[in-house]
């Protein structure tokens, strides 16, 4: 488990934070958020500003994420997973 302590005094909790996209234009950070099945944007100043994905919009477990800046779009592998590996999976594509 992961927290992160917010300036208004919450708490935010990340459960298996398994990989992160820098947006170079704020320096925000998109966190994959794997048991809690979502994507969290995160300040430059580590405050959770919210989620940009959240669980209804993966079929299973989001594992990666890529951002294309240019295009403001982000790119989330969802897989599914079977005795510890990957069986299979798609990407899911929000406008960020």
């Amino acid at each position: 488990m992961w927290l992160l302590q917010q300036s208004d005094g919450d708490v935010a909790q990340f459960n298996v934070p398994i990989h992160l996209a820098l947006d170079d234009s704020d320096g925000s950070l998109f966190v994959v958020d794997v048991c809690n099945r979502r994507v969290a944007l995160v300040s430059r100043r580590l405050d959770l500003v919210g989620d940009v994905a959240a669980r209804h919009q993966f079929r299973w477990y989001p594992m990666r994420v890529c951002l294309d800046a240019g295009r403001r779009l982000l790119y989330v592998a969802d897989n599914e997973m079977k005795d510890g590996d990957d069986a299979r999976g798609r990407v899911v594509v929000i406008s960020v």
